[in-house]
């Protein structure tokens, strides 16, 4: 069975064939940190509390990084997640997780397998122009046992290579990155609710789980948008609660 559990932002808990898998732990309370810079939002972050302690979280098998922002991997869950915990990550963000101590990292740049699972990486484009530089290297992920495929898509735009790779792939689940996350300068950096519903339109035989909202300052497009723009054309599209999910 395939299980999916959304707790704040991207973080996250995939469960496949009794494999526990953390996605993005971010651990830190409500207004830890400051905002984040060049967006027009003064608020702290995160938004809202971690709805469990996080020591909770760590009851896993591994930890999928799927890029190194603080949003997606922040400072607490650097020092709390032991050093032995398999992570699955980036390649080029193996030598920041060397130099914390992480002992039983794998990178993926293409294929591999981890946790008895095939995965494989593509990269994304956090932002165009001037901030795909800027931002760095972020990646999405497609992961499947004998039965199902699940993407994970990371903080990309819905660029045409992407939907491209997404209709080849034909994933039975996304687990999409949205909340039109943007700054003062150069436009969004991920999706937004109108490219939620052109992925429905264009997958409507894929469950689409929409995260990534309500959480961090430069995520403007909420739930409450979204659960109000999907109607019954837009019916794969599912917005998770607290409660565990059956994929």
């Amino acid at each position: 069975m395939i299980y999916f559990n959304h707790y704040r932002h991207a973080t996250s808990i995939l469960t496949i064939d009794d494999k526990r898998i953390l996605i993005d732990p971010v651990f830190a309370a409500k207004g830890a940190y400051p905002p984040i810079e060049m967006t027009k939002n003064p608020k702290r972050n995160p938004l809202i509390d971690l709805p469990l302690d996080y020591n909770e979280l760590m009851k896993v098998d591994g930890v999928l990084i799927t890029h190194n922002h603080n949003d997606h991997f922040d400072k607490l869950a650097k020092e709390k997640i032991p050093g032995t915990m398999p992570i699955l990550c980036q390649e080029s963000d193996i030598p920041a997780y060397d130099k914390l101590g992480f002992t039983n990292l794998t990178p993926i740049n293409g294929k591999t397998n981890w946790l008895g699972l095939k995965w494989q990486s593509f990269r994304g484009t956090h932002g165009g122009g001037i901030l795909y530089k800027f931002l760095g290297i972020t990646s999405s992920y497609l992961v499947n046992n004998e039965n199902q495929k699940i993407y994970i898509t990371g903080d990309t735009l819905l660029t045409y290579r992407v939907r491209k790779l997404l209709q080849k792939t034909q994933p039975d689940v996304i687990i999409a990155f949205g909340g039109g996350a943007r700054l003062k300068i150069g436009g969004k950096i991920t999706m937004n609710h109108k490219d939620l519903l052109r992925m429905s339109r264009l997958l409507p035989d894929s469950r689409i789980l929409a995260i990534h909202m309500n959480s961090i300052n430069h995520c403007f497009d909420t739930k409450e948008e979204l659960k109000e723009l999907t109607g019954p054309q837009h019916k794969n599209i599912i917005i998770p609660g607290l409660q565990k999910t059956a994929l």
